[in-house]
This record gives C-alpha cells, structure tokens and sequence, in this order.
C-alpha cells in the first residue's frame, strides 16, 4: 500500500504522467517479448507521433525510472524505447544508441541507452560500451 500513498501525494501534473508512462513501457515490454524489434520500433514511432501534453526532458526521464523500477524486466532497451516515445509526444528529439562490452568478470553485454542534445539521459554510465548503432525517433 505504501506506493499507492507515495502516488496519492505526487502532484496532479505528475500522476497521469505515470499511469501513462506506466501503459506505454508495458506496452513496450510486451512488444520486445512478442514482437521483432523493426515491428516495434516502426509502431512506437506512430505511437510518439500523437502529441501529448508538453513535459520537461528531466521529468519524462523521472517517470520512466520510476515505472521501470515497478515493471518486471523492465530492461534498458525498455526503458529507452519508452521514454523515446514520450519524448516525441512532448516534441523532442532523442536517439537509442546500442554498445556491447566485453570483460573478463562478466562476459560479452549489451547495453542501450538515450541520448537527448548529445547527452546521455537514460542508461547510466556507458563509457565501457562501444556503440555499434543508433536508432533516431523519426519526425
């Protein structure tokens, strides 16, 4: 009951755009389990061409962490796509970049992460990734 109470006390601004952002990266989870990724991606484009409420970068950024936590297998992947989608609503421009790394400890791993205005947004640190393709949300 303690998220419920934690999502009561957020501002009115901030609740739809969780419930919202909460939709799109299930619907986005489900997808990467059933769908080939250029199926998905093409409907995820369509889908951030509806335009939604305006809302800052930080806070679209925000609310895809929080939903992501709550999510089972909420990946990286996930996580970037959604938030490409809400930021395309909201008007921004973004970019999925794709690394791989490779260690001793942990093996082969891929990673994906988001880029706004050159930045990484979402996808934490990525310096030990070599990037191998980037996906722009198209216009």
């Amino acid at each position: 009951m303690g998220g419920l109470k934690r999502f009561m006390r957020l501002s009115p601004e901030k609740r739809p755009l969780l419930v919202q952002t909460a939709l799109i990266v299930g619907a986005v989870r489900i997808g990467l389990w059933l769908l080939p990724f250029g199926t998905l991606q093409r409907l995820a484009e369509r889908a951030g061409r509806k335009s939604g409420a305006p809302h800052p970068v930080q806070r679209l950024i925000w609310a895809v962490k929080a939903v992501g936590r709550r999510i089972p297998r909420s990946t990286c992947l996930t996580q970037a796509l959604a938030a490409q989608v809400l930021l395309a609503r909201s008007g921004h421009h973004s970019r999925i970049q794709f690394g791989v790394a490779k260690d001793g400890q942990r093996g082969f791993e891929a990673h994906a992460w988001l880029l706004f205005a050159g930045q990484v947004i979402l996808g934490g640190d990525v310096d030990r990734y070599t990037s191998i393709l980037a996906v722009d949300a198209k216009r």
